[in-house]
């Protein structure tokens, strides 16, 4: 079986943006923030803002406004028709697959 983050370098040119992808879909909720998402797919933060930003542009991620003195950067997933091309990537795939011992993203 391919690993996610196999998939995701073969697929979308880096495996680290189906983990991204894949963390921000499964989540019970649709606000996030960044460090969360860090957190989740065991990769570091400048390198998820990078998939992040990616997603933005995709319309598949927004950026909330911040709270006046709230430090924390938080993101809405959308209901992009785009979602669907993950979820069809993450059936083929065995989920737990991304962990930060597979191959590098």
């Amino acid at each position: 079986m391919i690993s996610g983050y196999e998939l995701g370098d073969v697929l979308f040119g880096r495996g680290l943006r189906l983990a991204v992808a894949a963390w921000i879909r499964n989540s019970e909720s649709e606000l996030f923030f960044q460090s969360e998402v860090a957190k989740g797919v065991e990769y570091v933060q400048s390198a998820v803002s990078q998939e992040l930003n990616r997603l933005i542009a995709l319309g598949m991620v927004q950026k909330v406004p911040r709270s006046r003195g709230d430090r924390r950067q938080y993101y809405l997933r959308t209901n992009s028709q785009l979602w669907n091309i993950i979820d069809a990537a993450l059936e083929v795939i065995d989920e737990q697959s991304f962990t930060a011992t597979q191959s590098s993203p």
